[in-house]
């Protein structure tokens, strides 16, 4: 009876019109003159309400049992610009002709729900659809057809699905397409096929192993492009070849582990402000690590990393011109610096090296001196970890004394790889040994052959090191045939020893 007189009311001020009562279960509330929007959740909703008022301009079903979206579902609505049918987790099919009717909509949500499907041509006779979101659904494929050719579509929001394959040209010939979201989902590869004008892509979270060195040519308008959270372990160096308007890139949480694999692509970009590689096993920074001058790149973030060398030189004028900011945060494994490893970086500003374990003696003696020595020297964010009695210490602080080694005679690395397997068949375990010696306790790590850097910790498919230095291949393959290198470095110099291995057939 309230309900009734309610809407008499709305009625009686002009609020609502008399002819078009609001349906049961469902909530109306005006917000321009003969316009309003209807919202229908919760169990009693079973099918969509037949008695919708002709001037909904949008329409909200949500938390219903409803299972299937039926064509003649939604008709004489002249008026509906904006449909949601979201949350309703019985919902599993969509027929093919739900939405012939309403050529009006411009945003069509159908998000949160349970379907892993929807049919070609769903989406044709919406000639004015700019925005579709089918976010947090068990969507397992999209198809050609679904999206293709269709002129208005501007936003199309797909992330926390279950997609793990794109057809080829998928979302080919949407000329206004500006962003994509794919975020979350099973994609373990993706073929060239969007619009020259897309500005925005997110593919954060797939199961991305490798891409197409011409995925992104022609893009010439992407400005965000998020690949973190994948499993590239390389680039092409063409990869992001005439993106020159790209802004911002994201490759954190990837399994790069040689810092030559990726950043020759990153050189190529001429104003990218933002960019991070956190997150990935790097294991050492070197000469050889940025093979391409990064001329372009202000600021560089690698922290969170699994980083034990830094090679000086690594960080150059050349390398780097116009650095004015390094990130190194986090950086577990890195306990020590090398003395000219900023020298030449004129416009560095900051270095931040935030909770970095080092170990404050000897072998940071003399980056210690070089700060201390620089008439403006960049803000340096770095503590001890170690010695006890230096724990906490701004590393700016400490004294030049207290930077001392417990070694009877400081000296270079040496390797020692006696005992090594150089063949071993497919499927067995090699063991390569590489037990280091020197004082100070140098850092070590190994290079495969496809140039794959590991260290203890890395998580390296098959492959693992162990503490005392050697490399563990389990389960031998053919492809793992070729040189391996130990590289073991302190501040007073590095060694490396070469170790070929076979592997053969099982018979």
């Amino acid at each position: 009876m309230r309900a009734l007189c309610f809407l008499l009311m709305l009625c009686a001020v002009g609020l609502l019109p008399c002819s078009s009562a609001c349906p049961k279960y469902c909530y109306c509330d005006s917000y321009e003159k003969d316009e309003y929007s209807v919202r229908c959740n919760g169990a009693n909703i079973t099918a969509i309400p037949r008695d919708i008022p002709k001037n909904t301009t949008m329409l909200d079903i949500s938390f219903t049992p409803i299972i299937v979206l039926r064509k003649g579902d939604f008709v004489d609505m002249p008026k509906l610009k904006q449909l949601n049918v979201w949350w309703n987790l019985n919902l599993t099919m969509v027929e093919l002709g739900t939405f012939d009717n309403l050529p009006t909509i411009t945003s069509l949500g159908l998000f949160n729900n349970s379907f892993t499907k929807l049919p070609t041509g769903l989406f044709d006779s919406l000639k004015n659809l700019q925005t579709f979101d089918a976010h947090n659904s068990k969507l397992e494929m999209i198809q050609h057809g679904l999206f293709t050719d269709h002129p208005t579509l501007q936003e199309i929001r797909l992330f926390f699905n279950n997609i793990a394959e794109l057809e080829s040209a998928a979302f080919g010939g949407l000329p206004h397409l500006t962003s994509l979201y794919l975020s979350s989902n099973s994609l373990t590869s993706i073929n060239p096929s969007c619009t020259p004008f897309i500005s925005t892509i997110w593919l954060s979270n797939n199961n991305l192993t490798e891409l197409s060195p011409r995925l992104f040519h022609g893009l010439t308008e992407l400005n965000w492009l998020d690949l973190s959270d994948n499993q590239l372990s390389r680039l092409d160096p063409d990869t992001f070849f005439g993106l020159d308007k790209l802004r911002s890139l994201s490759l954190s949480g990837n399994n790069f582990t040689n810092m030559a694999h990726v950043a020759p692509a990153i050189a190529h970009l001429p104003i990218l402000l933002y960019q991070t590689l956190d997150n990935n096993p790097f294991v050492y920074l070197g000469r050889d690590s940025f093979p391409m001058p990064m001329k372009h790149v202000n600021s560089f973030s690698v922290s969170s990393s699994n980083i034990r060398v830094i090679e000086e030189e690594t960080f150059s004028d050349v390398s780097f011109p116009n650095l004015t900011r390094l990130e190194l945060e986090q950086d577990d494994s890195l306990h020590f610096l090398p003395g000219n490893m900023l020298e030449g970086l004129d416009n560095l500003t900051a270095m931040i090296a935030y909770d970095d374990p080092f170990h404050c003696d000897c072998q940071l003696k003399a980056f210690v001196t070089w700060l201390r020595e620089r008439v403006n020297p960049p803000y340096v964010s770095a503590t001890c970890a170690s010695p006890p009695s230096l724990k906490g210490k701004d590393l700016a602080d400490v004294p030049l004394p207290s930077l001392t080694c417990d070694c009877q005679q400081v000296e270079v690395p040496s390797i020692d790889t006696s005992g090594s397997d150089n063949f071993t068949r497919e499927g067995q375990t090699a063991m390569l040994n590489c037990k280091v010696s020197g004082c100070p306790e140098a850092e070590f790590f190994w290079t495969t052959p496809t140039g794959a850097m590991l260290a203890v910790e890395s998580g390296f498919p098959r492959m693992e090191v162990l503490g005392s230095g050697t490399l563990v291949v389990s389960d031998a393959r053919e492809e793992d045939t070729g040189v391996y290198t130990c590289t073991a470095v302190n501040y007073r110099g590095k060694a490396s020893k070469e170790l070929p291995l076979h592997v053969g057939n099982k018979h």
